[in-house]
């Protein structure tokens, strides 16, 4: 072994390792005391290897080879090293980030905790009163006196056409007149026939027969008064 640790064979190795650009790269940042321990504890690793006999021409060419590609892998091995150690500490830093409070975060916590009271307080709310759609419709009480409401109605309904005061008397048929009073009569006649079926203190449906009578009653009239327009035409 004393050829492979010659000073003459250690140049031969350095320069060729130094031709290599991984090599290089793996060199640029050390010193020049590392470079050279480094390098010294590699050829002792192998002197110790193949301990102190002497080596053939051959031999020594075989095993400066070893020595090369010994140094080749290795650098490789430490670089990837390097980049895992590089991407697992960046990895490390985006996955578990120094946790600061974020005034945002707060912010947005406080927007969100003022929807929802006020949300609950909406649904606190009372409900509105219900509403009474029930009718107030007055008691209704027995009529006592039907003439009496009749003639009012009557009354009622010449004070609408007082202005037929101020024309001139007119002369009517007096067949007319008397179809129209038979008319008359016979809606009384309904109507004093009605108030012997009528209970007046108990029968329930009495406020709609009598809203129907007095329509019949209006409808006749009005053609009455209709007809003593026309004759005036």
């Amino acid at each position: 072994m004393v050829y492979f640790i010659s000073k003459e064979n250690q140049n031969l190795l350095w320069n060729v390792i130094h031709n290599n650009s991984t090599i290089q790269i793996f060199l640029k940042n050390m010193s020049t005391d590392d470079k050279n321990h480094w390098f010294r504890s590699i050829i002792e690793h192998f002197y110790k290897k193949y301990g102190p006999v002497d080596l053939s021409i051959y031999q020594l060419k075989t095993i400066n080879k070893e020595v090369i590609i010994y140094i080749i892998q290795y650098v490789q091995k430490q670089n990837n090293q390097i980049q895992n150690q590089s991407l697992s500490d960046n990895f490390q830093q985006i996955q578990t980030p120094a946790y600061e409070k974020n005034n945002r975060e707060e912010e947005y916590i406080s927007q969100f905790e003022m929807r929802q009271k006020e949300y609950n307080q909406m649904l606190e709310k009372k409900a509105p009163d219900e509403i009474n759609f029930s009718e107030n419709i007055e008691k209704d009480t027995p009529i006592q006196d039907m003439k009496a409401l009749m003639k009012k109605h009557i009354e009622e309904r010449d004070m609408d056409i007082s202005w037929q005061n101020q024309n001139p008397k007119l002369t009517i048929n007096e067949e007319q007149v008397s179809l129209e009073t038979n008319a008359i009569d016979e809606i009384k006649h309904q109507i004093k026939n009605e108030k012997r079926k009528i209970s007046w203190e108990d029968e329930i449906d009495y406020h709609e027969k009598y809203i129907t009578l007095k329509e019949n009653y209006s409808m006749l009239y009005e053609d009455y008064l209709q007809m003593k327009m026309n004759k005036i035409i």
